[in-house]
């Protein structure tokens, strides 16, 4: 059975960029491109009606996202699978539904096209980096890679401070710190994960301002040395 965990539970509203319509007709017709058309819900009633692979896909594609939302269908008066994902993505606001949809397509290209090893139109890789590639183009910080959409921008701060995490010498006290949490984790005490977490990262904070000679506070949040930190330059804005 398939699994999801969509984009919209893995990250906060802070993450989320909108797609204008456009983008989303683009990436609508990338979709068909490599999928292929959809047989409607009548012809899918008839007698001498034969399930296809592309039917297939856009069947699973609506049917995971119905159960996620829980909804008897994504769009009112859809007159096919393809339609009512279509619907969801061209004529509704929620950008979360958006992003989720995207995901779980290309995702479903990404496996169920290799797993069958059938080619209904544009190869998972092509198709993949044609996404990629309309994200790119259109200055959006998304990106499919291993079976997710992911954040640019997030990507890159975490690399700004994983150097320091993981730096030898004066930040390696964070070392011990880091295996205590992983300890918690495998005994399950997530809250104290998390407190572990939060300390170590607030450490490595405070000691890169004491090693730039930044002026900091000690009740200052972890927002505020963030901001510090990216306004001289000292880790990436993205």
């Amino acid at each position: 059975m398939h699994t999801f965990r969509p984009y919209s539970l893995r990250h906060s509203d802070l993450l989320y960029e909108d797609i204008p319509l456009e983008i989303r007709e683009q990436i609508i017709l990338l979709i068909i491109n490599t999928l292929g058309n959809c047989s409607s819900f009548y012809d899918m009633t008839l007698y001498c009606y034969h399930n296809s692979h592309s039917d297939e896909v856009y069947r699973r594609i609506c049917k995971t996202l119905r159960k996620e939302y829980g909804l008897f269908t994504l769009y009112a008066h859809s007159t096919s699978y393809l339609d009512e994902m279509s619907n969801l993505l061209l004529k509704t606001d929620d950008k979360r539904k958006h992003i989720d949809t995207i995901e779980l397509a290309f995702n479903y290209i990404d496996t169920y096209l290799r797993t069958y090893e059938v080619t209904l139109g544009l190869e998972p890789d092509k198709a993949i980096s044609e996404l990629n590639n309309i994200f790119h183009e259109h200055g959006l910080k998304y990106r499919y890679e291993n079976g997710r959409i992911v954040r640019l921008r997030r990507i890159k701060r975490l690399k700004n401070i994983c150097y320091y995490l993981y730096s030898p010498g004066e930040y390696g006290f964070v070392e011990y710190d880091l295996m205590e949490a992983y300890n918690r984790l495998m005994l399950n005490d997530f809250a104290c994960v998390v407190k572990e977490c939060h300390a170590v990262f607030r450490s490595v904070l405070l000691r890169i301002h004491e090693r730039k000679g930044i002026v900091y506070h000690e009740q200052d949040s972890l927002n505020t040395l963030m901001t510090n930190l990216m306004a001289r330059g000292v880790i990436s804005a993205e």
